[in-house]
């Protein structure tokens, strides 16, 4: 009997050590870009796509040139969830785009937004954006840190839609989808 109970506390002692060694973590998953110029008079040389081997969980690579300077860039933003056959507006925002180069936001998505565009792209930290100068974002990802842990497992369409003068200009969708991965560390012993 007692080298039954050795038997079970060995293997409660193996598989604690075992699962507190694997974590799961959330990374977002990008399936699809679009780039859409509704003002090509203004925005020219306009390339967008997402680079699936660069990043497992892929990275966008998108470039234009504008045509003249440009100080009032607005829009919206809407992120949604698709879970299953429920659809959620999870954010509908009125955006600054000037405002958001500039400063530090306090919600996370633009938060994240912003830091991972000064990691990979060369757009000022405030407008004006200069006419005839090549703008671009290079392996722009999504930094996992930014996801709250109470996100749930689902697919997501990111949608922002640019303004100059109260005209569309330019809308970038992006789809894609939250995923947890399991990730194992493993002990070096010596």
């Amino acid at each position: 009997m007692n080298v039954k109970k050795l038997f079970i506390l060995v293997d409660l002692i193996l598989g604690t050590l075992i699962l507190s060694s694997v974590r799961a973590e959330k990374e977002v998953f990008m399936t699809k870009i679009e780039c859409l110029n509704y003002m090509p008079e203004l925005v020219r040389n306009v390339s967008c796509y997402l680079n699936e081997t660069s990043h497992p969980t892929g990275s966008i690579y998108a470039e234009f040139i504008l045509t003249q300077d440009v100080e009032d860039l607005k829009g919206i933003y809407i992120l949604t969830f698709k879970r299953g056959s429920y659809v959620t507006n999870f954010t509908s925002s009125h955006v600054d785009y000037c405002q958001m180069l500039s400063s530090v936001e306090n919600h996370f998505l633009f938060r994240m937004v912003t830091t991972q565009l000064r990691e990979t792209a060369n757009f000022p930290i405030q407008c004006p954006l200069k006419m005839n100068k090549r703008y671009y974002a290079k392996g722009f990802t999504v930094n996992s840190k930014f996801i709250p842990s109470y996100m749930p497992e689902t697919n997501f369409i990111s949608d922002a839609h640019l303004s100059v003068k109260d005209r569309k200009v330019f809308r970038l969708l992006i789809k894609g989808r939250f995923s947890r991965i399991l990730r194992r560390n493993y002990i070096k012993t010596e």
